[in-house]
């Protein structure tokens, strides 16, 4: 018999501006850079946001908000 693993995490955090307003609304795309896969999240009126079922390795997260310069980060 074989089983199955399957190792997910997720990845959470604030959107805010320079003065540390929380931005909502914000769209963030995060992207696998080995298979190129992404998934989409909204900002909530917090500046939340929540990836879920996110798979180990590196990734890029863009955010996106009208009003402000897009910004990315890869890690």
């Amino acid at each position: 018999a074989f089983a199955q693993v399957s190792i997910n995490g997720s990845l959470r955090g604030r959107i805010s501006d320079q003065g540390n307003a929380a931005l909502a609304g914000a769209a963030l795309t995060l992207t696998n850079a080995a298979t190129a896969t992404t998934q989409k999240a909204v900002s909530d009126g917090n500046g939340e946001y929540l990836f879920a079922r996110v798979t180990p390795g590196v990734y890029k997260l863009s955010v996106e908000k009208d009003g402000f310069k897009r910004a990315s980060r890869e890690s």
